[in-house]
């Protein structure tokens, strides 16, 4: 996959990566809110490391979009 900067990205890109911010962040609260109604503390932990794991995409998404390469 070549190196494509964010001001490369073409604007129906941009809308999808947009899109898959807003996902991500919805999966996260999500995953959170289940990690505090669950239990059984097993599906707390499961629950809790979803969350972590759709925070940490964003915040990779969200990284890549603000760079200035």
């Amino acid at each position: 996959m070549p190196n494509v900067t964010p001001a490369q990205i073409s604007a129906k890109n941009l809308t999808y990566l947009s899109e898959a911010l807003g996902q991500e962040a919805l999966a996260c609260k999500k995953c959170s809110q289940y990690s505090s109604m669950l239990l059984d503390p097993a599906l707390q932990q499961l629950s809790a490391s979803l969350a972590q794991r759709h925070k940490d995409r964003y915040n990779n998404l969200l990284q890549y979009l603000n760079s200035e390469n």
